[in-house]
């Protein structure tokens, strides 16, 4: 019961902290020459590189950026407001301007900052909490959206080198290459250069930072640290790839843990995704309740869109596949996987005394969780499979949750070979 009131202050205390800090950026004027400038001479860039960039990783060249949403973000965190209206109510709706017969925010913005057409009407978007304009408001007024991916990128590397550094400092030096390597398969260059894919990354590596310094890691001390990932996911992320918010620091923390009790791991795995499923809905809902009843019918219209039941499964799942697979560094994961199940065979083979019985238990029950966590972007796409559909070229860094959680199954195996069979399971 401790346990479970503590998760609802934590998530009232999230509501209250992620308004006011809204409340806060919402306050810095907007209509200044200094933004102005930075807004127009992003509408320079968005001008060259269109709305969907592709190209731009040599390693995965059909991966693109979405320079629909990141225009939408800048326009957003750019908006005076409607006169009238309090400050609060002005963060709540989230409004940005439009042009007439325009659906594409990118045209939009440099139809008005380079040929100076006016908007002719605005459009309120308060189903998002839209958190990233704590960081996007004040850094457009200093900053064009050439800086501000400068900064981006330095900011995710900062994390990447922090995790690597926390990896090697705890002694768990076993968890730096399954991570890099999962890294990679997100296409780190379009993530550096599209804020639409950073949420996701910055919520996670929070979440695995947060893991990596807790010093007791038992359910009950890592409750905190996956419904606060689920809380920042639904705050600053705009739905594309979530489950890897829970996915990976799911994974990470079973190998942390170290133990081969099935049915241990099987309700942890159940319990925390339960725990990271209340911040990631609560978070978001709350957000419903506080816009309002034609928010939340809104809201749940758009979600009947996206988990669309006439949308096919499979289609789904083997576009994102597809794409995901589609990168050439995944010759990486298919080298380390070789290398670790060669070791693995290996060292079976050296302990005679183990009858084959005995060692596929072993590996089964060990690999078993992992496998459950693999499943989880499946299920995604099998859910939303409408909006997986739609936005495969985005959505398919979810599979990057199977991939550490099958790097990490395969260390776990090896990792585990010296230990005694399994009397139960």
């Amino acid at each position: 019961m401790k346990t479970v009131i503590k998760c609802l202050l934590i998530l009232v205390s999230s509501v209250a902290i992620g308004l006011g800090l809204l409340n806060l950026v919402w306050l810095i004027p907007t209509d200044n020459e200094a933004t102005v400038n930075h807004l127009r001479e992003s509408a320079e860039i968005y001008r060259d590189e269109k709305t969907y960039q592709a190209n731009v990783s040599k390693f995965s060249p059909d991966a693109q950026l979405d320079n629909f949403t990141d225009s939408l973000i800048l326009l957003i965190s750019a908006e005076p407001g409607e006169e009238g209206l309090s400050t609060n109510q002005k963060a709540i709706n989230a409004r940005h301007p439009m042009i007439d017969k325009e659906n594409d925010s990118t045209v939009m913005i440099t139809k008005h900052y380079l040929e100076n057409e006016p908007y002719t009407s605005y459009l309120n978007y308060p189903r998002y909490w839209h958190g990233y304009q704590i960081f996007v408001r004040p850094l457009i007024r200093f900053f064009n959206m050439h800086r501000i991916r400068i900064i981006n990128m330095l900011a995710q590397l900062c994390f990447i080198a922090l995790i690597i550094f926390l990896m090697f400092k705890k002694n768990y030096k076993y968890l730096i290459l399954p991570f890099i390597l999962t890294w990679l398969t997100l296409v780190p260059m379009t993530v550096f250069k599209c804020l639409q894919y950073s949420s996701c990354f910055y919520c996670l590596a929070i979440a695995v930072v947060l893991l990596l310094l807790t010093k007791e890691h038992t359910d009950k001390k890592v409750i905190p640290i996956f419904l606060i990932s689920g809380i920042l996911t639904a705050y600053f992320d705009f739905l594309t790839y979530p489950i890897i918010t829970l996915g990976v620091p799911l994974a990470m923390y079973l190998a942390i843990k170290n133990t081969r009790n099935f049915k241990q791991n099987f309700f942890s795995i159940l319990k925390l995704g339960i725990v990271w499923s209340v911040g990631y809905l609560g978070m978001w809902g709350s957000k419903w309740l506080i816009a309002g009843p034609d928010v939340i019918k809104s809201a749940a219209n758009e979600a009947g869109l996206w988990t669309n039941s006439a949308t096919d499964k499979i289609t789904a799942i083997e576009k994102n596949l597809n794409m995901f697979l589609d990168n050439k560094l995944m010759i990486l994961l298919v080298i380390f996987c070789t290398v670790i199940i060669t070791m693995i065979v290996v060292e079976y083979k050296r302990q005679k005394k183990l009858r084959a019985k005995e060692v596929f238990k072993n590996i089964a029950i060990t690999f078993a969780p992992y496998l459950i966590i693999i499943a989880m972007p499946f299920a995604w796409y099998f859910a939303a499979s409408a909006h997986s559909t739609i936005h495969w070229w985005f959505t398919f860094r979810s599979l990057a949750v199977a991939a550490f959680a099958l790097l990490i199954g395969l260390v776990q195996i090896y990792r585990q070979r010296d230990k005694k069979p399994l009397k139960k399971t």
